[in-house]
């Protein structure tokens, strides 16, 4: 009888422990550079859906001072140099730069650029600047216009 009630006791246990939530982390935001590629790529192509994601709070999506909606349509983003700026638990501000090929120029455009970003479980979500944000100088660049 004892080992038939261990073993019951052991089956129940692996029944038991098994039963739960499952666990799953978004690939997209596991760390704080794929949180940064994913929202640059969302802006690129306009995905405004993935761009909520890639905040704390989505209603930060609307825009605020800094936040670049404005750039032109595009045939490539990259960052380069992400670097961090300053880290505490569970929250960093890094620094990048940001280049870009505006659809139909010739030359690739750039400007330097900071993030705070925040953990949120296991994935890196944007923070909203707080205060006054800044931003590239602005250039216009041709398009092409019906006639």
């Amino acid at each position: 009888m004892r080992a038939r009630g261990l073993l019951a006791l052991l089956v129940l246990c692996v029944v038991v422990l098994g039963q739960g939530e499952r666990f799953e982390v978004d690939a997209r935001f596991l760390t704080p550079s794929s949180t940064l590629h994913t929202y640059w790529e969302s802006l690129e192509h306009g995905d405004v859906e993935t761009v909520a994601e890639c905040f704390e709070d989505p209603g930060d999506v609307l825009p605020f001072p800094g936040m670049l909606w404005f750039l032109p349509p595009l045939d490539s983003i990259e960052l380069r140099g992400l670097e961090v700026v300053e880290a505490e638990r569970g929250r960093m501000v890094t620094a990048y730069e940001v280049r870009f090929r505006p659809t139909g120029y010739p030359e690739e455009q750039s400007f330097l650029t900071t993030t705070e970003l925040v953990r949120c479980g296991h994935e890196w979500r944007i923070l909203a600047p707080t205060g006054e944000a800044s931003m590239p100088t602005w250039k216009p660049y041709p398009r092409a216009v019906d006639i």
